[in-house]
């Protein structure tokens, strides 16, 4: 709501659930009368449009999105990442903060800035075997009252799960491309094709001896997970 070119507060319009359509789905109603309007002075409007840089100085190449290098860097002491680098998801942006610390952390010690290292390609459809893992639900996301939603407008509809329940989501996690010690490979592969290795971790459990392969494929057509994959040479 405007008075002029002045903001003055944002309306937010109270909706129901209407009657299910010809798919199912119920669409959303706006309830007549039932509308509530907070005080604002400014509105930051995060619809993918692409970023004004109007009065931020010394930002190199600024035309609309940011092109930074693969360590992050932008320019002399400045790094970009997130949004101003294109639309994106939450967790791209966290990564390319994570990069982009890292980078001048280095930098300001004067060692080897990192890169990105290459990425494997996606897993592709049908590699990973579902039937391997037993079906579990997913975890309810527990809500507020709708009748407590206008009483306290500004506290979170969705709650947090319990420390329970995030280990409960975690264990429906099929490691896509990950190995993660299932052992089909070790049981069908021959005596000396698979071998555990000493220092274990997250991806690490076996190592394989090329020269003991007999070329079978029976490894790959077992992983359940898409781990294992066939390659030229």
């Amino acid at each position: 709501v405007r008075d002029g070119e002045a903001i003055e507060c944002v309306e937010f319009q109270g909706i129901r659930l209407g009657d299910a359509d010809d798919n199912g789905r119920r669409q959303p109603v706006p309830v007549p009368g039932r509308t509530l309007r907070m005080p604002a002075d400014l509105i930051i409007a995060a619809v993918s449009q692409a970023p004004g840089w109007s009065g931020v100085d010394g930002v190199p190449g600024v035309q609309a999105w940011l092109h930074p290098g693969s360590d992050g860097k932008l320019g002399e002491h400045i790094w970009a990442g997130g949004d101003d680098t294109g639309p994106g998801i939450a967790s791209r942006a966290i990564a390319q903060g994570r990069l982009a610390a890292e980078s001048a952390h280095a930098e300001l010690r004067g060692e080897h800035r990192p890169g990105v290292a290459e990425m494997r390609q996606a897993i592709r459809s049908g590699a990973v075997k579902s039937d391997y893992y037993a079906p579990k639900a997913r975890v309810e996301i527990p809500r507020r009252e709708e009748t407590d939603w206008l009483s306290d407008p500004e506290s979170e509809i969705a709650r947090t799960i319990s420390d329970k329940q995030a280990l409960e989501e975690a264990e429906r996690c099929m490691s896509c491309g990950l190995c993660f010690d299932c052992e089909l490979c070790f049981m069908y592969c021959n005596q000396a094709g698979f071998t555990r290795i000493e220092q274990t971790g997250p991806g690490r459990y076996f190592a394989m001896a090329l020269d003991a392969c007999e070329g079978c494929g029976k490894c790959i057509e077992m992983c359940p997970c898409g781990y294992l994959e066939t390659r030229e040479g």
